[in-house]
């Protein structure tokens, strides 16, 4: 009957030391450990939190700024479009260029209360 020496142990007959079973335990565990590194690297295909926090930023200003388009800035040039045409009663426009700021300030009636007597 052999006895078993201190740091190995007999198992169905085949002798094994410590090392060699605690270097089996760190080639399984870093196995395991790359599966679960090439897991999370799979799932990196999605976006980033930087684009995400993007993403989420225009989603809250967008409504802000289609508000001061279509309230705002779209009738500001809607206005100054149709400075530059004669607008009847039915939105029909007829282009007459500077004329509509030729009435509006005439040279001699615009200069004559500045004029120094």
């Amino acid at each position: 009957m052999n006895q078993a020496v201190p740091g190995e142990f007999r198992a169905s007959g085949i002798v094994s030391s410590y090392t060699e079973d605690l270097a089996e335990c760190v080639k399984t565990f870093s196995l395991k450990i790359e599966g679960v590194r090439m897991k999370t690297e799979e799932k990196k295909t999605g976006l980033s939190w930087k684009v995400k926090d993007w993403i989420a930023g225009y989603v809250f200003i967008m409504p802000v700024t289609l508000g001061l388009l279509v309230f705002y800035i779209w009738p500001f040039i809607q206005n100054f479009w149709f400075s530059f045409n004669d607008v009847n009663k039915f939105n029909v426009t007829h282009f007459i260029g500077l004329e509509n700021y030729r009435q509006l300030f005439p040279i001699r009636k615009f200069f004559k209360p500045s004029e120094i007597r």
